[in-house]
């Protein structure tokens, strides 16, 4: 294997995939300050541990039936310490994430939570590159566990059915592989996942906002910078000449942020304004990495990438 992050420290972060759960505690911090919403102790390392996590079992799964010399050095890793990053990674997180939530969460933004479980469990089921076998197993493993789960909590009977009813309708997807296909091809892996990633990052400005159309506006910003984050990424590590442009992505990304942010949808809304510029950072950030930096490597090009989504923050911090 590889060993280039011995000499080059600012790796590990990368490896361990540290930069998701700091992008995604980030992003919450900055809609509760753009909102002057109050964080329990408990919202963003919960946060945080929950998303590594994910990303942990999704760099895990994409490593699953895959022949090493097919993988590039980040998942090697995975592969290659593939045990440990269980034993070390996924089962504390999991079960410290899981100690905050039961104990140290409102219940009504537990619930916020839990209904995106799904939403998590299909985008593993349909996008991660193991084997459809591989996938069934992982799945049938955890479809046991989130139905103990649902039905051992004080949760209401109707929010146990519904539950119930969505995992096995999960259960019915990962079985047909041709559903999984038509997936795949009706949204692309970056897409599900900037959209999944956005609802994460917005749920507790959700629960704590009246119900209206604000949320999902910040929901749909956070959504195109997170997208687009993820397209330069992608099409950075395709070779060149197959390299499809990101210009107009970024420039419709951009249009729709402003867009979205002054077009007073939601009313004389300043937060949306303000989160609609701070978006619009991210993606400038994004198209200067994508016009000066297609010649750096994978991984240093996406720890760019990842740092851009985090710079336009430091305005918050500093007025």
């Amino acid at each position: 294997m590889e060993r280039p992050c011995l000499s080059r420290p600012w790796l590990w972060p990368h490896l361990l995939s540290l930069e998701a759960p700091a992008v995604a505690v980030g992003w919450t911090w900055a809609l509760a300050r753009l909102h002057g919403l109050h964080l329990t102790p408990a919202v963003l390392p919960g946060l945080g541990l929950v998303v590594w996590v994910i990303y942990l079992l999704d760099r895990l799964f994409d490593t699953w039936g895959v022949p090493e010399a097919l993988l590039d050095l980040r998942h090697r890793f995975y592969r290659r310490y593939r045990v440990p990053l269980l034993l070390v990674g996924v089962l504390p997180g999991a079960v410290a994430a899981a100690w905050l939530a039961l104990w140290h969460l409102p219940a009504g933004l537990l619930l916020e939570a839990l209904t995106l479980t799904p939403l998590m469990a299909a985008y593993l089921v349909v996008y991660a590159s193991a084997g459809l076998r591989e996938r069934r197993l992982a799945f049938q493993a955890g479809l046991f566990v989130l139905l103990l789960a649902v039905h051992a909590l004080p949760f209401q009977r109707g929010f146990q059915l519904i539950a119930t009813a969505i995992a096995f309708a999960l259960f019915f997807l990962v079985s047909k592989t041709a559903v999984l296909d038509r997936l795949r091809r009706l949204m692309r892996k970056e897409a599900a996942a900037g959209l999944l990633f956005a609802l994460g990052c917005t749920a507790h400005a959700r629960f704590q906002q009246p119900a209206g159309l604000l949320p999902w506006l910040e929901m749909l910003l956070l959504a195109l910078l997170f997208t687009a984050n993820l397209g330069v990424i992608v099409q950075s590590e395709v070779p060149p000449p197959q390299r499809r442009s990101q210009w107009p992505n970024l420039v419709l990304a951009l249009l729709l942020a402003l867009g979205l942010g002054f077009s007073g949808f939601a009313g004389d809304s300043r937060p949306l304004a303000s989160l609609s510029l701070l978006v619009a950072a991210g993606l400038v950030l994004l198209g200067l990495l994508w016009r000066f930096g297609q010649r750096l490597e994978a991984d240093a090009f996406r720890v760019l990438a990842d740092l851009a989504l985090l710079l336009p923050l430091l305005a918050l911090l500093l007025r």
